[in-house]
C-alpha cells in the first residue's frame, strides 16, 4: 500500500465514521491543505463543504484544485 492509498483509505474511514451522506453540509475547521474537503468534493458531489484555514497559501492551493477539477461545492476562506 502506498502513502496515497493509505491517505485515501483514512479519508474514506473518516466519512464512514461520521455517517456522511451525499447532500450533507460539512464544516471543516482547520482544513489545512484541504485533503478531506477535496476528498468529499470528489466522492460526494452533492455535499457543500466549507473549509476554514488561516493560511492564504493553503486557501489558494485549495481554490486552485477546485477550479481545476470543477468542484464548486467547496468554499474555503481564511479565518
Amino acid at each position: 500500500m502506498t502513502l496515497d492509498d493509505a491517505e485515501e483509505a483514512m479519508l474514506k474511514l473518516y466519512c464512514e465514521r461520521s455517517n456522511l451522506k451525499d447532500g450533507h453540509t460539512v464544516l471543516d475547521v482547520g482544513c489545512g491543505w484541504g485533503s478531506l474537503a477535496l476528498y468529499i468534493a470528489k466522492n460526494y458531489t452533492n455535499c457543500r463543504v466549507t473549509g476554514i484555514c488561516n493560511s492564504t497559501t493553503q486557501k489558494a492551493y485549495i481554490e486552485e484544485k477546485c477550479r481545476y477539477a470543477d468542484w464548486y461545492p467547496i468554499v474555503c476562506f481564511k479565518s
